[in-house]
């Protein structure tokens, strides 16, 4: 498997380059690679190039870089989460699936049931584990997380033309007149409706987002939608609703 490698400078026209830090470690330590191997970069902005490892010292890896070629433009029906994000490795995990599934953007959402303020410490940590799903899925743009807001200001932003706002929330909390099934609206009769729209889906913290929020969001123009019987956590409801926006 080719190794692949973040360079978030890459030169377009190619050249020599000098892997960063943390990558000329990895590629030292972890990957073990030798002079002469072929290794890919990306830059998180859509871009990938071809290289081959020319020069290897204690703290520093040269590579001899082909002229970059654009590998994944920015999607036109791209999805945007707000999540009332979960504490410690949880949180870790769902940026991770988020990255795989092809998100575009994350708010973390500081909500009424939150149970942490996430800091900026916990933001650089999501960042990390953005360019290691990257690496390793073959994703070439990174997803971006959003600083901090609270799950009011977010829902009340005002309503992009044609965009699809979904928010989770079960049916009898929301009540029967404001929900819709899921499967209503990216069902395969009914899907082709939401393709190539952009797509903003909000997922509250454990506990769920509160009647008042949700008040707002609809009055901002939010479709409440159920999940089923079950009551899925932050993580799972989060990847079915990707998996499902970004899979129409």
């Amino acid at each position: 498997m080719t190794h692949r490698y973040y360079v978030p400078e890459m030169l377009s026209e190619g050249g020599p380059l000098l892997l960063p830090t943390s990558e000329a470690h990895h590629a030292r330590k972890v990957m073990r690679v030798r002079v002469g191997d072929t290794i890919e970069l990306f830059d998180g902005q859509g871009n990938v190039a071809a290289a081959r490892i020319a020069e290897i010292d204690k703290r520093e890896i040269v590579c001899d870089v082909e002229p970059a070629r654009a590998d994944e433009p920015a999607s036109v029906g791209a999805a945007t989460f707000g999540i009332g994000l979960p504490k410690g490795d949880r949180a870790k995990f769902l940026v991770e699936k988020l990255t795989e599934l092809g998100v575009a953007h994350c708010t973390p959402l500081q909500c009424e049931h939150s149970p942490w303020a996430p800091s900026d410490g916990a933001i650089e940590k999501w960042q990390r584990a953005v360019v290691e799903a990257c690496k390793q899925s073959g994703r070439n743009r990174l997803l971006q997380i959003d600083p901090v807001v609270s799950a009011g200001d977010w829902l009340s932003r005002p309503d992009a033309a044609g965009t699809l706002r979904l928010i989770a929330h079960p049916a009898a909390a929301a009540g029967g007149e404001h929900s819709v099934a899921i499967e209503s609206i990216f069902a395969s009769d009914g899907g082709a409706a939401t393709k190539g729209r952009p797509i903003e889906i909000a997922v509250g913290p454990e506990g769920g987002f509160t009647s008042e929020e949700i008040a707002v969001a609809i009055d901002a123009g939010w479709q409440v939608v159920d999940l089923g019987r079950r009551v899925y956590r932050i993580e799972t409801a989060a990847m079915v609703m990707a998996a499902l926006a970004i899979h129409r």
